[in-house]
């Protein structure tokens, strides 16, 4: 299927790292200790919300509780390294409360405060400045991320000391390659190969001179991922042999996967990367990667128009890995397409229907429904296409009231949305679109969502006095951010053709 950009407020896997509070025993009278305690008591009111479903006014109150200990104590830094410590800890836990939250603009401010106050704690310094670069990456701000991740690699990776390289975050050495992907993405392609060279000369260093066997296992595979990413095949094709002779039983199915990869992406052999995706499956069938392989060989033979052998790898994959449900899904999904291109749209459909009923919260759960809807509309099914768009608009509405993390619940919001303008419905569009704001008023982007629906009214409902009023209510609610002064630029417009 061809993927669609999807919100993803998932915690970002390992980037943030509590500090150490010191003990404060013995010195219950003491600011030190009063501090501690103060900042139990905001952990336990955070660990209490992220445990549960999202209530806006405990979170404002676990906001508060931190911002108060951060005020409170700020001035006593400089008279007592346990404060230093415990004020960055709970700026720190701030930053990460709003990310949980889906506020990710105000995340990155935290983050930013985070990072001027921990001149005394490197970790938390390094941890703060990569957090930023990482969330402005997820929000498509790549100029920042290559700032932040360039600040970054200066400080903690250029003139790295070794001996603590074991003990950082294995997220952190990926850092260069991040910025070989942005600036490449952004068409600086020489900066770019510098950026390469620059993590290959790293990954070397430390392999040189290194004895963590974690660190070097680690490292090997982020060499290979710089030479795979300058598409330097037949070094990396030579450098994943050389790791697949001293990997152990663990590693060898996935080192194995990347070599087929090779022979299939960069030196074009998709007959040996069959032979080798099917070698993988029959070698390792308990390994993760078996049902990848056969995936993988699955594809190649529907790229070569062999949809009977490709439907054949997929009902494999769907007798034998039933619990892995990504490479369910995907095989699911795969043989409901070929269904869909050889006019079985019967069975095409049930499939659609059992992907979104059994997996709701994945990419291809939420796409369904607007799948199948599509398909009436394209065959001019007008009663069909309605039908599946109420059982769409239904379906989405109940994801948003289930007890799911909010993550999901956000992305039905955003696909109900979406359905209803695909099936055209432009006055439930609207009003969709500008009552999420005050639903979810912890995600940011939604607050665009004004600037949508005055562009539907518009455009599609001719109707620019509402499309003012909107816009006008954005100014008003949003006083001072981007969205506000994009709206008064829209507002503008439509005033001087009158």
């Amino acid at each position: 299927m061809k993927k669609v950009k999807a919100t993803c407020l998932c915690l970002l896997g390992g980037v943030f790292v509590l500090l150490v509070i010191f003990s404060c025993s013995g010195k219950n009278e003491s600011m030190a200790y009063k501090a501690e305690q103060r900042l139990f008591k905001a952990r336990k009111m955070k660990n209490e919300l992220v445990g549960s479903r999202f209530n806006e006014d405990f979170f404002e109150r676990t906001k508060r509780e931190y911002q108060r200990l951060i005020n409170d104590f700020s001035n006593s830094r400089s008279d007592s390294r346990e404060i230093d410590g415990i004020v960055v800890s709970a700026q720190m836990d701030l930053a990460e409360l709003d990310y949980r939250a889906g506020l990710l603009d105000s995340s990155i401010i935290e983050f930013k405060k985070a990072a001027a106050i921990a001149d005394n704690f490197p970790d938390a310094r390094g941890n703060a400045l990569y957090s930023i670069a990482a969330i402005s990456e997820e929000m498509q701000k790549k100029n920042e991320a290559i700032n932040y991740y360039e600040q970054f690699y200066n400080e903690f990776l250029k003139e790295i000391d070794l001996s603590r390289a074991p003990s950082m975050n294995s997220s952190y050495f990926t850092a260069p390659l991040k910025l070989a992907q942005l600036t490449r993405d952004a068409g600086d392609m020489a900066g770019s190969a510098q950026w390469l060279k620059k993590a290959e000369n790293l990954y070397n260093k430390i392999l040189s001179s290194a004895s963590d066997t974690t660190l070097l296992k680690a490292t090997r595979l982020n060499l290979l991922t710089a030479y795979l990413e300058g598409k330097r095949w037949d070094r990396a094709l030579q450098w994943a042999e050389d790791i697949e002779k001293e990997a152990g039983p663990e590693e060898a199915p996935a080192i194995e996967f990347i070599i087929a990869r090779i022979y299939r992406d960069g030196k074009g052999d998709k007959s040996l990367a069959y032979e080798r995706f099917m070698k993988i499956y029959k070698k390792f069938p308990e390994s993760n990667e078996a049902p990848l392989a056969l995936l993988a060989a699955a594809g190649i033979d529907r790229a070569r128009g062999k949809t009977e052998e490709a439907t054949k790898l997929y009902e494999k994959v769907l007798k034998e890995y039933p619990t892995n449900s990504p490479a369910a899904i995907e095989a699911e999904w795969n043989i409901a397409e070929i269904d869909e291109s050889q006019n079985k749209w019967v069975e095409a459909s049930l499939r659609y229907k059992s992907i979104y009923s059994n997996y709701p919260t994945s990419l291809e759960g939420f796409e369904a429904p607007i799948r199948i809807m599509k398909n009436y509309l394209k065959k001019g099914e007008k009663d069909a296409a309605a039908a599946a768009y109420k059982q769409a608009v239904e379906h989405y509405k109940k994801m948003e009231k289930q007890e799911l993390p909010i993550e999901p619940r956000i992305l039905a919001a955003e696909y109900l949305v979406r359905a209803m303008v695909e099936f055209g419905d432009w006055q439930k569009a609207v009003e969709t679109l500008v009552s999420l704001p005050d639903i979810y008023p912890q995600y940011e982007n939604f607050k665009a969502n004004y600037l949508y629906a005055a562009s539907i009214c518009e455009t599609e409902l001719k109707d620019r006095g509402r499309a003012e009023k909107i816009l006008t209510r954005c100014i008003e609610k949003y006083p001072g951010s981007e969205v506000a002064k994009e709206a008064k630029k829209q507002l503008d417009r439509l005033r001087s053709i009158r």
